[in-house]
């Protein structure tokens, strides 16, 4: 039994003007990730050789925690399940975000138009909304989590705790 782990940090590229994202590795028993970067071939890449780097492949990853839905951080979970059989760990709200944010934005179109955002910033933001659905693919399936879960380790336990702030309105 060991109650220690040790956490890594891995910088991913995005194809987004936000720049690099981060995703955490767990190296505990079982191997987690928390986040996943984008879906495209130069994050897989990079995650690839960073997990490399420590000694590890995308097939020992067993479990996903994601954070939010956003792209950068949600893109690659839905692969790294399917291919590789890791369990996705994410607020239910989360996942139906993962494919409305085009919705959610165009929903909006009135309030930003209306505050003062020029039509063809608007338009930039769906493009690149629009490019970021493109990017990601949902779980099929994903262990919910609601807060206050045990989330068990070998040898201890983290808790988790859940925010949102989206809401449909």
């Amino acid at each position: 039994m060991n109650n220690t782990f040790k956490v890594s940090s891995l910088e991913l590229p995005t194809p987004f003007s936000v720049g690099t994202v981060n995703v955490y590795l767990l190296e505990a028993e079982p191997l987690t990730l928390i986040d996943t970067g984008v879906q495209t071939p130069e994050a897989e890449s990079v995650l690839n050789k960073g997990l490399s780097d420590l000694g590890y492949s995308l097939k020992d990853i067993k479990r996903i925690f994601i954070t939010h839905s956003h792209y950068d951080h949600s893109g690659l979970a839905g692969r790294i399940s399917a291919v590789y059989g890791a369990d996705v760990y994410i607020h239910p709200m989360e996942v139906s975000n993962m494919k409305g944010w085009v919705n959610l934005v165009r929903r909006k179109a009135a309030v930003c138009l209306a505050g003062g955002i020029p039509r063809e910033i608007f338009n930039e933001i769906i493009n690149t909304v629009q490019m970021g659905e493109s990017l990601v693919k949902s779980p099929e399936d994903y262990i919910p989590l609601i807060g206050g879960e045990l989330l068990p380790f070998d040898g201890f336990d983290l808790g988790a705790c859940c925010k949102s702030s989206f809401t449909e309105s």
